[in-house]
């Protein structure tokens, strides 16, 4: 850039139609250059505007440049950077295209390179806008191909934080068109910058995806500073790419909002990945309410090395149970939906592992012993009867002086729901998840260790799936009568509920008003290795 900048600044001044006075040069390239421009009618300057001027130098590229002028004049979207008109003009004896845009108070780079990194209240808005601009043009069967903070300008007379800008996507020269019919294209040629491409870029593959992976590499940039592998030579960073090897990334620094979007961004299966729709309701209003709630982690030593996580969670209110309307796989024992208010709890990050459960009851009943067998001690305990999670419990709480006890229903779904209103914590789509639960469609048959799908927005993991989870409630077939506090309901029934679904669940019953009804003192003698739970605290 540096190189051909001198040649582009002998155009300062230039008039293009009589009417677009050619200003400061605010960037170029080897065959394209964009300047401040006044449009003067009569003399008066009715506005300021920026110029991309494209050299014609290069015959083989004209008929790309044309594509990159037109594909700009049809773009009409809030976070699409408007372009006003085009043509053709000579400027000291060389031919040029030009394009009239709005002009950006600067690009996302620019604003990065002063502010090092963004907080996710800063993110939020723009990737939202960038995922709005790209919603718009992937339903137009128009793909990007180079998102990256160089291309994302941010307009409008915002003077404070990035929160309060307009950010939009600019730089068409690789927008690609998909035949409508087809979800993707295969390529010959290269296309975007390779910090960006996606692993599928390697076979020419060019899909809607290609652009998400790139918004959620930006994102990371954004949120830390740096990019999310580590490399030394350019084949080394391609086969990382390919395999999705994020070695400089530290996933649990990012809030669990953040989490759960960047994963859903940068699945090395294209086909996984989210689409732009889903990170706009991500972003949702409601979705960053939860998301920048801040959580305190309380931390249990249980010896030998082995630990206990707790999320300390708030007071609040929420609807228990499955509405009449939207769900269709809701059941009876999950009815009448009804205002519960609960108090502060802490409740586990994660279900009790098979070490923890040894370390405090000294046996391990598993039937999937997968620590012991590969060295990992993050396997969910099975085969625990209701009265085996009490006393461990009572164990736990001999240990640490703390009462624990296991989680009334009530506390159950509030944790799960997390402030959610939907379906799922994560939105209405089942298909979504296999990204959040290991159930009958992805576990192979067998439990796996809990925190390697994405946790709700209160960064509790495996709410859904692996194993069924205890509650300290007696079973009732509905919830006629049932409190309104967040207590646990106990009658003089031996029958206790189970809540969340385990690995040979169908999807139905991996969602937060799903209930289960089980013997207090019997596990599953014929499929072995599904029940188990998670501990919570009174705060």
């Amino acid at each position: 850039m540096f190189a051909v900048e001198p040649l582009w600044r002998m155009l300062e001044g230039q008039v293009i139609r009589d009417q677009y006075h050619l200003q400061q040069l605010l960037g170029a390239g080897t065959y394209g250059g964009v300047f401040r421009t006044d449009e003067v009618v009569r003399d008066t300057c009715l506005r300021s505007l920026a110029t991309k001027l494209i050299s014609l130098q290069n015959p083989d590229q004209i008929a790309a440049q044309l594509q990159e002028l037109q594909v700009a004049l049809n773009l009409d979207h809030p976070n699409l950077l408007r372009c006003y008109g085009a043509g053709e003009a000579v400027l000291r004896e060389n031919a040029f295209l030009y394009l009239l845009m709005e002009l950006a108070e600067g690009t996302l780079q620019r604003y990065l390179t002063e502010q090092k990194t963004l907080s996710p209240e800063e993110l939020a808005p723009i990737v939202r806008d960038v995922a709005a601009g790209l919603a718009c043009l992937h339903g137009s069967q128009q793909l990007h191909l180079d998102i990256k903070p160089a291309n994302i300008l941010k307009v409008g007379d915002a003077k404070g934080t990035a929160k309060a800008a307009r950010w939009k996507i600019g730089d068409y020269g690789l927008v690609r068109s998909l035949n409508p019919s087809y979800s993707h294209d295969v390529t010959r040629g290269s296309y975007g910058t390779p910090l960006y491409v996606p692993p599928e870029s390697y076979q020419g593959i060019l899909s809607p995806a290609w652009d998400i992976w790139s918004l959620g590499i930006m994102a990371v940039i954004l949120l830390t500073g740096q990019y999310p592998i580590r490399y030394q030579t350019e084949a080394e960073l391609s086969d990382k790419i390919r395999t999705g090897q994020f070695d400089n990334m530290q996933w649990d620094s990012f809030p669990p909002l953040w989490q759960t979007l960047i994963r859903g961004c940068l699945q090395v299966n294209r086909g996984d990945r989210w689409t732009a729709e889903q990170v706009l309701e991500a972003l949702s209003p409601q979705s960053l309410k939860t998301s920048l709630r801040a959580f305190t982690t309380i931390i249990e030593e249980l010896g030998e090395g082995i630990s206990l996580e707790l999320i300390q969670l708030p007071a609040g209110k929420f609807m228990m149970g499955a509405p009449d309307n939207n769900d269709p796989d809701a059941r009876e024992d999950e009815k009448p939906q009804h205002l519960v208010m609960v108090k502060a709890f802490a409740i586990g990050k994660y279900p009790i592992t098979q070490a923890q459960y040894e370390a405090i009851v000294g046996q391990n009943p598993s039937r999937f012993k997968g620590w012991l067998k590969k060295g990992n001690p993050k396997y969910p305990v099975e085969n625990v009867s209701w009265d085996n999670a009490k006393d461990f419990c009572e164990k736990l709480s001999r240990k640490t002086g703390k009462k624990y006890r296991l989680p009334s229903e009530a506390e159950w779904e509030y944790a799960c729901k997390a402030d959610t209103i939907t379906r799922y914590y994560f939105g209405n789509d089942a298909d979504q998840l296999k990204d959040y639960a290991w159930y009958d469609k992805n576990s192979y048959g067998k439990t796996h260790p809990v925190g390697d799908k994405q946790p709700n927005g209160w960064a509790l993991y495996d709410m859904y799936g692996n194993i069924w989870e205890w509650c300290e409630d007696t079973w009732h077939k509905n919830y006629q009568g049932a409190p309104d506090d967040g207590t646990p309901w106990i009658d003089n029934n031996e029958t206790r509920v189970l809540r969340g679904g385990c690995w040979f669940s169908e999807f139905s019953y991996c969602r937060p008003s799903s209930r289960m009804v089980w013997s207090r003192d019997w596990y599953d003698k014929f499929i072995k290795g599904c029940q188990g739970f998670r501990v919570v605290v009174s705060l």
